[in-house]
């Protein structure tokens, strides 16, 4: 979740239901609709005519209308609209309000009463006369006969006024408007942008979950404590001599990817599983070595097809009595270090082929260097 986001009420719809005399107020009913900012919104809530914290009425992203009626149109409503992204962190409120006088409702006067007649009083003055407030016409008045006066009409002390009348002409006397049957009235445009402000909403780190494979390789390899470093290998002659030559080699491990979810681009997993090594002796006769190795793994994405991983860890390898230069009738028994350098090439769905490079350092009786092998598969890999 990102920048700030805004959301806006769109429009305001005022519909006038039971229209009556104009002098008096009338039923209509109020639709308020909006929408939300961006589609990651979950929820509204809004409240009409406050902001109380306990009365405020939560609608999931698919409401985006409130309807009020029917109510008089001379009265004053706001809607008051906020908007979340998870249900409990509210923005700030946008509002719109219905305002009778701005969508042209004439509003109810107070009745005045009848004007008295009283005898006509002679005044002398000699400044115009002129009114504090401005008369309006609302109907034009059709005199049938000049009125004559015999006598000037005089008033006894003089009338300031602040500013002239303003006579308005019959003929300029516009009559009262009549409604349809079904008034809509627009709400005053908006700004471009919203008048609700979104907090900034904090975005948590969200990494992969773990990951689950099995790796199986096939490969062979030698025997370089053959080679090089002879005599530091099994220097008391407690084992069989085994060939220098080609050794074929399986293994099938299991991967525990991503075993500390983070947002490091390094995956730290364990690895663990089989592995056989078939050795022949100088004698002629094959012997099987069975190992069960345990390793921690760091993994590298290069791309969405390649990665890399290095493996270090323990491996205990178990072969048969032949392996013991004097008959003794018990297994041969060794364990070291072990390490890998895998890489592999995503193919398509859970599938992947991978190249492995082993090397394994042995120790055997009382802990006496026994072999120092190194190896080269080929594998498939099978993504859970």
């Amino acid at each position: 979740m990102k920048t700030s986001l805004r959301v806006g009420l769109l429009s305001l719809l005022v519909v006038l239901l039971c229209a009556t005399s104009p002098l008096f107020a009338e039923t209509i009913t109020i639709s308020w609709q909006w929408d939300a900012s961006d589609e990651d919104v979950v929820a509204f809530r809004y409240q009409l005519d406050a902001q109380n914290p306990d009365n405020w009425t939560v609608v999931d992203a698919s409401v985006t209308e409130f309807v009020l009626g029917p109510v008089e149109d001379t009265s004053f409503h706001t809607l008051y609209l906020q908007q979340s992204y998870d249900g409990e962190n509210w923005s700030a409120s946008g509002e719109l309000s219905y305002d009778p006088i701005e969508f042209g409702v004439k509003m109810p006067e107070e009745p005045r009463e009848t004007a008295k007649l009283s005898e006509p009083e002679v005044v002398v003055s000699e400044e115009p006369m002129v009114i504090e407030e401005p008369v309006v016409i609302e109907e034009p008045v059709v005199i049938e006969e000049p009125i004559t006066i015999d006598e000037p009409m005089t008033i006894s002390e003089p009338v300031t006024i602040s500013e002239p009348v303003a006579m308005v002409e019959a003929s300029e006397v516009e009559p009262p408007k009549a409604f349809d049957d079904f008034v809509v009235a627009e709400a005053a445009p908006m700004e471009e942008e919203s008048p609700v402000e979104v907090l900034p909403e904090p975005v948590p780190v969200v990494a992969d979950p773990p990951r689950m494979r099995v790796d199986v390789f096939i490969g062979a390899g030698g025997k370089a404590d053959n080679l090089v470093f002879t005599s530091a290998f099994d220097p008391d002659g407690d084992f069989a001599a085994v060939r220098t030559r080609i050794l074929p080699s399986i293994t099938a491990d299991f991967v525990y990817g991503n075993l500390l979810p983070s947002d490091s681009p390094i995956d730290i997993g364990l690895r663990a599983g089989l592995g056989y090594t078939g050795y022949e002796l100088v004698s002629g006769s094959h012997l099987p070595g069975f190992d069960l190795h345990v390793m921690g793994m760091f993994e590298y994405q290069l791309s969405d097809k390649f990665a890399l991983d290095a493996s270090v860890g323990l491996a205990f390898m178990f072969t048969g009595d032949a392996i013991h230069s004097t008959p003794q009738g018990k297994l041969g028994v060794f364990a070291g270090p072990v390490a890998q350098l895998n890489g592999r090439y995503h193919i398509n769905g859970p599938w992947s082929v991978g190249l492995q490079a082993e090397t394994r350092f042995l120790l055997g009786g009382a802990f006496k260097p026994y072999e120092l092998t190194g190896i080269v598969r080929l594998g498939v890999l099978y993504d859970f």
